[in-house]
């Protein structure tokens, strides 16, 4: 008979089992338990096995149960006994473990003291009915349940209330788009409108002012808006004569000779006209302006920088605007032959014409 094998059945009856120069082994009971969280846990009672390491042990009555229990000889069980500890301890320091069957493992720890791991499948109690651990759902009480449906019930208004506020909030701002159409000057806005009234609303989707594009002039300020309204007017304009007074010179043949001598003189004055607009025209001069300032500092410094890059610049001051041009000429066609070329420039794109006489 080896000792491993009786060792369970010795804990089941003594609750101790002390071996001399080695440790004792502990049947210890704990009862039944139940442990409530979200779930209601139940733990049946059970017994488990602790060991104690102990080598001060001298005397046990382990040899004489064993002689009682197991017909041997005392001096048989002693010596079994002797044998079971050697054998533990050899596998002990060779393996670092020795498995009892039904019991656990024997280990050394870091100090060099001997330890039990419990075996997890071994019951040795037997008043557990074959019971074990089992969890149910907790069972509400009426206060919970009160709670709960306070809870849905603070919900549901909370849901009233929001959809309350909403409502307060749109209903005027509906009856405003409604009854003050005429305020509103957007597409959209008309559209909602007209599908409640036959209101006609005016607005203007025409492409907004695109700015000239900016030059290097607009480190000191931005340029005017350019104009070439100069060039634009006509330099003489001829008015047809009523129907009414052509009939009278086919009727009337001295009327006819009358109005060919008043045309024959407006025809000198017209040409009087024409060569006195030409005159003034060839005393203009014609000016590439290529920023405009709000002062003669900031022009005068931005000509010098034109100057110095080989430019025929300069500042021409006119009805309290202050521009650079970058150059004149008193030809209208090279002034805008010039214009052509240097708009190719990026720096100078949004040049433009201006005539002073």
């Amino acid at each position: 008979m080896k000792l491993e094998i009786v060792l369970q059945d010795l804990l089941q009856k003594t609750n101790v089992v002390a071996l001399p120069g080695f440790g004792v082994f502990y049947s210890r009971y704990q009862a039944a338990r139940i442990i409530k969280s979200d779930h209601v846990k139940f733990i049946p009672p059970h017994t488990f096995v602790e060991f104690e390491s102990n080598e001060n042990i001298d005397d046990s009555p382990l040899a004489s149960i064993l002689e009682t229990e197991y017909n041997m000889s005392f001096s048989d069980a002693v010596s079994e006994i002797q044998s079971f500890i050697h054998r533990t301890k050899d596998a002990i320091t060779r393996t670092n473990s020795y498995v009892i069957e039904g019991v656990g493992t024997l280990i050394s720890n870091e100090k060099g003291i001997i330890e039990l791991q419990t075996d997890t499948q071994s019951d040795f109690s037997y008043n557990t009915y074959g019971l074990s651990d089992f969890q149910v759902h907790t069972i509400p009480k009426k206060d919970a349940l009160e709670r709960a449906i306070q809870k849905h019930a603070q919900k549901t208004d909370s849901t009233q209330k929001k959809v309350l506020k909403a409502l307060f909030i749109a209903i005027p701002i509906f009856f405003a788009l409604v009854l003050i159409p005429n305020i509103l000057h957007i597409s959209q806005s008309a559209s909602i409108v007209s599908l409640f009234r036959n209101t006609q609303v005016v607005y203007d989707m025409s492409n907004p002012y695109k700015p000239a594009p900016p030059d290097l002039a607009s480190a000191y300020y931005h340029n005017a808006e350019p104009s070439n309204s100069v060039y634009d007017m006509p330099l003489g304009t001829e008015t047809p004569p009523p129907q009414t007074h052509i009939a009278e010179q086919t009727t009337n043949p001295s009327s006819l000779k009358n109005q060919q001598f008043s045309d024959s003189s407006s025809t000198k004055q017209s040409t009087n006209h024409i060569q006195t607009v030409e005159n003034v025209e060839t005393t203009e001069q014609f000016y590439i302006i290529v920023g405009s300032f709000s002062s003669q500092q900031n022009a005068t410094r931005f000509a010098d920088e034109l100057q110095k890059a080989s430019h025929n610049a300069g500042v021409v001051v006119s009805n309290n605007k202050i521009r650079v041009y970058i150059s004149q000429s008193e030809s209208k066609d090279v002034a805008l032959t010039e214009l052509e070329t240097i708009r190719t420039n990026p720096k100078f794109s949004g040049a433009w014409l201006y005539a002073e006489s």
